[in-house]
């Protein structure tokens, strides 16, 4: 029979060893099972106080399963091949947690592998304290509980088991589940199969895991069916400026990255999956550039890229959703002085395999337009200082935007609805200081590239300020509409976060 049993987060909390060992295979005679226990305690800590815990026993966990039937069930001392699943609920219905579906916001899978206790887990970042600030890459799980189907948003996490799959393995799984539940183009993956997919690249066996390495990682999501790209950080301040630059790019567009992270003790993965929301105040602390126009004029032009603020991450030996700045990735091990130090030295981007235009060029691309005798800033530049924001998006999220402002920006909607577009697009938005800093998300011009495309002017599709709009079918033929455009509304549709409620 499965069980169900309720708590208030506070009765868990003071009794939840004594909880958790009525279940097999959770014994805290196990000399391991303080690090176990550590992580869990931390995780409490960081949920809101009003939550309720729904115990789920026992439950067939598909990644657990996984490692036990290539691992765990061959060894001499006895591994449970069940898992107990925690549900949590912001309700007053503990009788029936199904009928505060509601209010439901996720789960955390507890593997019986004492050491490391948190298996797979989806749970929302509202559940989390101070994560309100957070912007996301969110997708949504269905879930049973008491033969209710019921939905949780967040991203994937799991802590590693540090045998069937260490950081690395974990950082694929979670970037291939959460691409499995946003697109159908893509299946979840599980540890033996990320093994399968790399056999051919293992000097050794393949178990216990010995982790990755970063051309291993990117091989894999190739093998998945992504075109993935490997960015390394490079020696000299401009290659840096230029990696933090794409990273940013790509977590603005919300694709997660996993990135490898190193010292002289260490070398870790984790996925980058956000950013904090940009503070007003810090674009004063931005750095600006000297756009050089054709005529030989100059603009200041400002970078989000360049913004400083925190990212987000899932950190395989930490709770989810971790904030830390991209120079101290790992700021928040305060207590551990091992990854201290440590800096990113790549990143492995999960690209659909027809992008051919990555983040660099088209930020190349784009400033190259701005700079442009025909097409560039020169008719408004005395509007400026100017922000500069770089994304990619799919068309159909484009138009979808667009869809419910048509009537409100008039034949400014129309054409974007009708513009034929690829699969995939690159935007550049451009802005007014002024704006940024009074938190409005006014935006006075945009060009629309072809993410199948290259660096040359065949890959931009239209360019629009708020006195023209161009249309650039074909390159030597572009279509001018001279006409006033308004400022209108910053395109939000990538990362999730407190502004659309958490929905993915």
């Amino acid at each position: 029979m499965i069980k169900l049993k309720s708590f208030s987060l506070n009765d868990w909390k003071a009794q939840f060893k004594t909880i958790i060992t009525d279940y097999p295979g959770f014994s805290v005679g196990d000399l391991n099972v303080k690090q176990g226990f550590e992580r869990l305690e931390q995780l409490w800590l960081e949920i809101k106080d009003e939550a309720i815990v729904v115990f789920e026993y026992p439950y067939v966990d598909p990644l657990y399963r996984d490692s036990y039937y290539t691992y765990y069930s061959a060894k001499h001392r006895r591994y449970e091949r069940d898992c107990i699943r925690i549900h949590f609920f912001n309700s007053s219905s503990v009788s029936d947690p199904a009928d505060g579906s509601k209010s439901y916001f996720g789960f955390v899978v507890l593997r019986p592998t004492p050491h490391r206790l948190l298996g797979r887990s989806h749970i929302s970042p509202e559940l989390m304290k101070r994560r309100e600030n957070a912007e996301i890459c969110l997708s949504e799980v269905k879930v049973q509980v008491r033969g209710k189907i019921i939905s949780s948003v967040g991203f994937p996490y799991s802590s590693q088991d540090s045998h069937t799959h260490t950081c690395a393995e974990t950082c694929i799984w979670s970037v291939m589940e959460y691409f499995s539940q946003r697109y159908r183009d893509y299946i979840p993956v599980l540890p033996s199969k990320i093994r399968k997919a790399l056999e051919s690249t293992y000097p050794r066996r393949s178990l216990p895991s010995e982790g990755l390495t970063s051309l291993q990682i990117s091989r894999a999501l190739k093998e998945f069916g992504f075109g993935s790209m490997i960015y390394s950080i490079g020696s000299s301040e401009n290659q840096k400026k230029v990696f933090y630059e794409t990273i940013y790019t790509y977590a603005e567009s919300g694709i997660p990255q996993i990135l490898t992270v190193n010292n002289e003790n260490i070398s870790h993965a984790v996925v980058l999956i956000g950013h904090e929301v940009r503070s007003v105040d810090s674009i004063n602390h931005a750095n600006s550039e000297k756009l050089n126009l054709y005529n030989g004029q100059e603009v200041d032009i400002i970078d989000t890229a360049s913004i400083p603020g925190k990212y987000i991450f899932q950190d395989d030996n930490h709770t989810p959703y971790q904030f830390a700045m991209i120079e101290n990735p790992f700021e928040y091990y305060q207590s551990n002085s091992q990854f201290q130090g440590a800096h990113v030295v790549n990143t492995v981007v999960p690209l659909y395999p027809k992008i051919h235009l990555d983040a660099i060029r088209a930020r190349t691309l784009a400033k190259a337009v701005l700079r442009d005798r025909r097409f560039g800033l020169e008719p408004i530049k005395e509007q400026g200082p100017f922000t500069f924001r770089l994304l990619l998006t799919s068309s159909k999220s484009w138009k979808g935007f667009w869809f419910p402002l048509k009537d409100k920006f008039g034949k400014l909607g129309k054409v974007f609805l009708e513009l034929a577009l690829p699969k995939f697009i690159w935007l550049a938005e451009i802005g007014l200081k002024e704006h940024y800093i009074s938190n409005s998300d006014s935006v006075v011009g945009r060009i629309l590239m072809d993410a199948t495309g290259d660096e040359s002017l065949r890959s931009v599709l239209a360019i629009q300020y708020t006195n023209s709009l161009f249309l650039l079918d074909d390159p030597s033929k572009p279509q001018r509409l001279e006409e006033s455009f308004p400022p209108s509304v910053m395109y939000r549709n990538n990362l999730k976060g407190a502004w659309n409620a958490w929905k993915h």
